[in-house]
């Protein structure tokens, strides 16, 4: 029993500490992926006579330069979707009450006098 109680009290503790630290661990892991992911691109780039530090520098600025120009391009339709997300809720529930209105002992609670 005293061991379960040290582990859960161990992971609460990481959690914790991941949480306070993602400052430091969020780009440190985001490295670590573009890593093992761009790795495999500089070996074939270094196999065919390109710099491993050049090829490295374009794969990456090749990344980034993707993803701000996705987010660049995904900002005004979000921002669009956010502010009409509120009535398409509504609209949503108004249509999930009214399918359960529809089934016998699904609809909403009648008040009794």
């Amino acid at each position: 029993m005293r061991r379960w109680a040290t582990r859960g009290l161990l992971l609460i503790a990481l959690v914790f500490l991941l949480k306070e630290a993602s400052a430091i661990v969020l780009p440190v892991l985001v490295a670590l992926i573009l890593t093992f992911v761009l790795a495999p691109a500089v070996r074939t780039m270094r196999h065919h006579g390109m710099p491993e530090s050049v090829s490295a520098a374009m794969l990456v600025t090749t990344v980034v330069g993707c993803s701000v120009l996705s987010v660049a391009l995904l900002a005004e339709p979000a921002a669009q979707w956010w502010q009409r997300a509120p009535e398409a809720v509504s609209q949503a529930l108004n249509r999930v009450d009214r399918w359960r209105a529809s089934i016998p002992g699904f609809g909403p609670p009648v008040e009794r006098r």
